[in-house]
């Protein structure tokens, strides 16, 4: 299948582009980048080529996150920098994974994001 039938396959009106379990699956892939030190745009790409799911959706749950575990991302990209600028091994990365969790979106939030996506892709398709 061609990348350009992947990707509109799942934003042609869909429900299931912006369903919950969907927005699940983009939260745990989110929280696979996280392992790696991805930043936002890092993440957003690598979810796109891997997995085919737009970046906007990417970036607004990725959004979302930062609004409720604050204190994670503040120190998540303060070790971020701090392991980039010293090479540090790929080891270490389940440091933050053992050290901080995030918390799952509440279902209030799933909708809010859900509604976003939405007007984000009927917004981008004007």
């Amino acid at each position: 299948m061609e990348r350009g039938a992947e990707t509109s396959g799942c934003f042609n009106g869909s429900a299931d582009a912006a369903s919950s379990s969907f927005i699940m699956k983009v939260q745990h892939l989110i929280e696979r980048c996280l392992t790696f030190y991805l930043d936002r745009e890092e993440c957003a790409q690598a979810l796109f080529t891997h997995a085919a799911i737009d970046p906007i959706i990417t970036r607004t749950v990725w959004k979302e996150l930062e609004k409720t575990n604050t204190e994670f991302f503040r120190q998540y990209n303060r070790e971020r920098v701090t392991r980039k600028s010293s090479l540090v091994t790929m080891d270490s990365n389940a440091d933050i994974e053992n050290n901080s969790s995030l918390s799952s979106l509440t279902q209030e939030s799933l909708e809010d994001i859900s509604s976003e996506i939405k007007t984000r892709i009927s917004t981008r398709r004007s």
